[in-house]
């Protein structure tokens, strides 16, 4: 349990979501385009993302988010995003390879 406190604190570190681009590496992924697509947007005020893989756009949202959809094909992908919505401590806890 000690190990799960320490990674719930270290999941909700602001420093580190602030520096966040993408989880992981994924085809198709739009971390490059992402300052481009915010400059031709601007302040949306919803923002719904059919493809999100990464969440590389939503990520790079130079604005404070007012209501925002992520969807994927992928339902791995999807519940991996929803299950960081939810309980990020647990997902990083599980995400810890064993010691």
């Amino acid at each position: 349990m000690k190990r799960h406190r320490a990674l719930k604190r270290h999941v909700a570190d602001e420093k580190l979501i602030a520096h966040l681009d993408s989880l992981f590496p994924y085809a198709g992924a739009k971390r490059e385009v992402a300052d481009v697509v915010w400059q031709r947007f601007g302040n949306t005020p919803n923002y719904v993302e059919p493809f999100c893989g990464t969440a590389a756009v939503l990520l790079a949202r130079p604005h404070t988010p007012n209501f925002e959809t992520l969807n994927d094909k992928d339902g791995m992908v999807t519940n991996l995003w929803r299950s960081l919505r939810y309980d990020p401590a647990a997902v990083a806890y599980h995400s810890e390879p064993p010691h």
